[in-house]
């Protein structure tokens, strides 16, 4: 009992420390609009976001307080209104084991490999875009006798499945759709990925390349590559492009 006495006091002493050391929210405007304190579980900094027209230390919150009331007489019973609202930005995680993949053909044919995984996750509809360009002759080619290009296509799937050489893969250039497949069997086309518990899980894909090398593509180097877009489509404006806060917050209502 006295132990749990002192773990208590103990606590309650913190608490008031660490609410000595916190600075009050800055009215804006006409006062019924302020910036609160927010603390996170798990971390020992408290956050704060504008002060004195300035944006201070903030974490991955901010409290805004607006409104308020007073009253005074004899009324036997008070009924105050309150209000709470929360806008949660959305997010994306994302990992790629690999951003380069180079062959190495002795031979000409038509090759395919299980060149990179892919994770994605999200909070929200996700757009994954593509800008693929062929691979390139790097050395001098012979004029009217060789193919300057080696074509590149490609293909996602899900897991361990290995995508069909005719069906599955879409050349690079002309990316128009490409098929994501995740674990659960839905088809994710290229372009608009649907929110799906999975995605909020967390969606691993596998991103396959196949080339294809003729008879008159001439011995040497072949440069190519391109860019995957991934862009959040329900993003809100009290963030900027880079995902960092903006400043002074409106509140949510309008009040």
């Amino acid at each position: 009992m006295l132990l749990s006495f002192v773990a208590l006091f103990v606590l309650s002493m913190s608490v008031v420390a660490l609410a000595a050391e916190l600075p009050f929210g800055t009215a804006i405007g006409d006062g019924k609009y302020e910036e609160a304190i927010v603390l996170k579980v798990g971390s020992d900094d408290w956050f704060f976001g504008f002060e004195d027209g300035e944006l201070t230390v903030v974490g991955d919150a901010r409290l805004i307080r607006t409104g308020g009331g007073d009253g005074s007489c004899n009324r036997q019973q008070w009924e105050i209104d309150f209000e709470t609202t929360a806008e949660v930005a959305q997010w994306i995680e994302w990992r790629l084991s690999a951003t380069e993949w180079d062959w190495y053909i002795r031979k000409p044919g038509v090759y395919y490999g299980d060149s990179i995984q892919a994770f994605i996750k999200s909070n929200g509809d996700v757009v994954i875009s593509f800008d693929m360009e062929d691979m390139t002759y790097q050395g001098a080619a012979a004029v009217g006798t060789t193919d300057t290009n080696i074509e590149v296509f490609y293909a996602a799937v899900a897991g361990t499945q290995i995508p069909d050489p005719d069906d599955d893969f879409v050349y690079g250039p002309e990316l128009e759709p490409i098929r994501l497949l995740d674990n659960m069997g839905q088809t994710f086309y290229q372009g608009l990925c649907p929110i799906t518990q999975t995605l909020h899980d967390g969606l691993w894909f596998k991103l396959w390349t196949k080339i294809n090398v003729e008879n008159c593509n001439s011995a040497g180097l072949y440069l190519g590559g391109g860019t995957i877009s991934i862009e959040a489509t329900n993003q809100v404006a009290w963030l900027d492009g880079s995902g960092d806060w903006i400043g002074a917050l409106p509140p949510t209502t309008g009040n």
